[in-house]
């Protein structure tokens, strides 16, 4: 054999790339300048404290000189305006301004100097009319403003600030001058607020924010009574607006965070000025300016909250309105504002109802979705006003004025819940409806209201059960599932205020018309599957209800009516079983056979104690007629439904 051939040797690997060379290390990082200690020591802070000398000396010469009568009124304010025209003359030569800092210290004081002279010349001096006066600090404003941007300077704004506000209280005599002093700050706000957006300084907008709160408040503390309710109520008004409007003309509609929680935050001291008032019962005849100015900042605070942000606005105003509804019925209420608080409260609970359909109406941009979509249930929430008014107010005896108004908020709660699917809002105002009908019943009810009382309950109970079958009918059920069974049943509680002692001896017709109405109405909820429990504890209650009404109504002077309506309620719920038998055979409640359906005999259990009694069994021929009546009824129900112990207990019981 010949040799085989050796084998191949494998091949050498391919050279490494050559690796590249090393990258050189970066350069050292630049140390950080340090901080200039000596500029702020040495140059700034002696400037800015010569500033505030400055100013604090021209408040205290016009104060001193005031107190003690130096120099007259005239060279008092002639003195004033040369100093701080000076200032600025001086400020604006060439050599003045090699030195920057305490160029700007020495401008800001001689705006603050001239704020002071100006104030007081028209406010303590009476030199100049007020129409004047304002004229000039509105130059002055503008002169200051033109300084603070031209020479970009916070400081020359900062110092015109702290003159600004602290001029009214260094220069107070103790009088009141609410015009003429906050005329005076809305002209600084103004100002001040421009510069601020102007020049993106969020914290002048904050301070000035808080200054002119204090002010309002020391106001508020010492000077307000009843006589100058429409002057607080136009101050704590004109700043708010002042704020939003800025904001809301500012070109850049992303105005910096600060700026607009500062601007939301100016909305607060109007809100708790409303509390106030709300809880001082000296300003309780004068809910409608009150309850017209709450209105006017609700309403503004959802419009700045759905067109700008942020949300939590239209809560805050929504929980404003809760509270302030609260203490005053509370503490302040009095007739007068009887049925005017009716209308109040029907349109802030329409202001809350109407908003989301604005909303999706103008397709905004900024569409709630946290604490905003909250603020619609206050609607429902201020229904809880019609209960207390019914034990506050002696005209709500007479109850259409009352509960029409309630009807209306309801019928919008009802609209709403349709049209957005929110049936929690709908459910809780019919709840707070319920709530002042049981209210009502128990202060007022009486034999001479009775039409009334049938025309509120029925009226309200045809809506319970109403709306929800309207919405089913839409394609938009309401949660909770069976609220208007819910509502029928809680509504049945109402018939025992019919059945008491005082009110059973005139009130059977309307007891009759209540019973037919609900229990028809639960049983056509049951009908559909929708909470058939309810039901049949729903018309055990209505006999109850009928027996509290035989045990309290003198039934011999009206036997007739009385077997007639029990005649009639025993057929009802006898054909009502049999319809919901049928309806509801596959469940296993009608498959086992309807234990309601035994309620029918209920009915002949009235014809005992008729029996019994023989000044109501002579002549014999009404009850043995409803007897008959019942029996004929109770064998074609029990071979309908094919139930034996139906006729056994109709036969035990004849």
């Amino acid at each position: 054999p010949l040799p085989l051939p050796p084998a191949a040797s494998p091949l050498p690997p391919p050279p490494a790339p050559p690796q590249p060379p090393p990258l050189p290390p970066p350069p050292p990082a630049e140390p950080g300048k340090p901080f200039d200690w000596e500029s702020l020591v040495g140059v700034k802070l002696f400037s800015y404290v010569a500033g505030v000398a400055l100013l604090v000396a021209a408040v205290a010469f016009l104060k001193y000189g005031v107190e003690h009568g130096w120099l007259g009124a005239p060279v008092r304010m002639a003195i004033g305006l040369l100093v701080g025209l000076g200032l600025l003359a001086g400020c604006e030569t060439r050599r003045a301004r090699a030195y920057a800092v305490t160029d700007q210290a020495l401008a800001a004081a001689g705006i603050a100097t001239l704020f002071s002279t100006f104030y007081a010349a028209s406010a303590l001096w009476h030199l100049l009319p007020a129409a004047a006066s304002f004229a000039l600090m509105a130059l002055v404003t503008a002169v200051a403003v033109g300084l603070s941007i031209r020479r970009d300077s916070v400081f020359i704004a900062l110092l015109g600030l702290l003159g600004g506000f602290a001029t009214p209280l260094l220069l107070s005599t103790g009088e009141d001058h609410p015009i003429g002093l906050f005329g005076y700050l809305a002209l600084l706000n103004v100002g001040l607020g421009w510069v601020a957006y102007r020049k993106r300084w969020p914290l002048l907008t904050a301070l000035t924010l808080a200054f002119t709160a204090l002010y309002q408040l020391g106001w508020v503390m010492r000077f307000l009574d009843e006589s100058k309710l429409g002057i607080g109520l136009g101050v704590f008004l004109l700043f708010p607006l002042l704020g939003l409007g800025a904001l809301f003309l500012s070109r850049d509609r992303e105005a910096p965070a600060l700026f607009r929680h500062t601007a939301s935050l100016s909305a607060v001291p109007p809100v708790l000025f409303a509390v106030r008032m709300a809880m001082n019962p000296v300003y309780g005849q004068h809910f409608g300016l009150r309850f017209g100015v709450l209105f006017l900042v609700a309403a503004g605070l959802a419009a700045v909250a759905l067109l700008r942000g942020p949300e939590w606005l239209h809560a805050l105003g929504a929980a404003a309105v809760l509270l302030i509804f609260a203490t005053w019925l509370g503490f302040s209420y009095t007739s007068d504002a009887w049925p005017g608080i009716l209308g109040f409260t029907a349109l802030f609970a329409a202001l809350y109802l109407v908003l989301p359909w604005v909303q999706a109406r103008l397709k905004v941009k900024r569409p709630f979705l946290g604490a905003g979509l909250l603020a619609v249930h206050t609607a429902p929430l201020l229904m809880g006003a019609f209960t207390a008014l019914v034990f506050l107010e002696p005209a709500t005896a007479a109850p259409l004025a009352l509960f029409g108004v309630a009807l209306l908020v309801l019928a919008m709660a009802a609209a709403f819940a349709i049209r957005f699917g929110e049936g929690t809002v709908w459910f809780l105002a019919a709840l707070f409806a319920l709530a002042a009908e049981t209210a009502w019943s128990v202060r007022h009810l009486d034999a001479g209201n009775l039409l009334p009382a049938l025309l509120v309950y029925g009226g309200f109970s045809l809506v319970f059960l109403g709306v929800p079958f309207l919405a089913a009918r839409r394609g938009r059920p309401l949660e909770p599932e069976g609220s208007g069974a819910i509502l029928a049943f809680l509504s049945v509680g109402l018939l025992f205020f019919l059945a008491g002692p005082g009110v059973a001896p005139h009130s059977l017709g309307v007891l009759a018309a209540l019973l037919g109405l609900l229990n028809l109405g639960l049983l056509f909820e049951a009908g559909q599957g929708r909470r058939p429990v309810l039901c049949v504890l729903g018309l055990a209650f209505s006999f109850l209800a009928l027996v509290a009404w035989w045990a309290c109504a003198p039934v011999n002077g009206q036997l007739l009516p009385a077997l007639a309506v029990v005649l009639a309620f025993s057929l009802l719920v006898l054909g009502g079983t049999v319809f919901l038998r049928e309806r509801l055979e596959a469940s296993p409640l009608g498959a086992k056979g309807s234990p309601e359906t035994l309620m029918g005999l209920t009915g002949l259990l009235f014809l005992l104690p008729v029996a019994g009694d023989h000044r109501l069994a002579e002549p014999p021929w009404p009850f043995l007629a409803v007897l008959a009546v019942l029996g004929l009824a109770m064998g074609v129900a029990a071979l309908r439904l094919r139930r034996g112990a139906l006729l056994t207990g109709c036969a035990v019981i004849t």
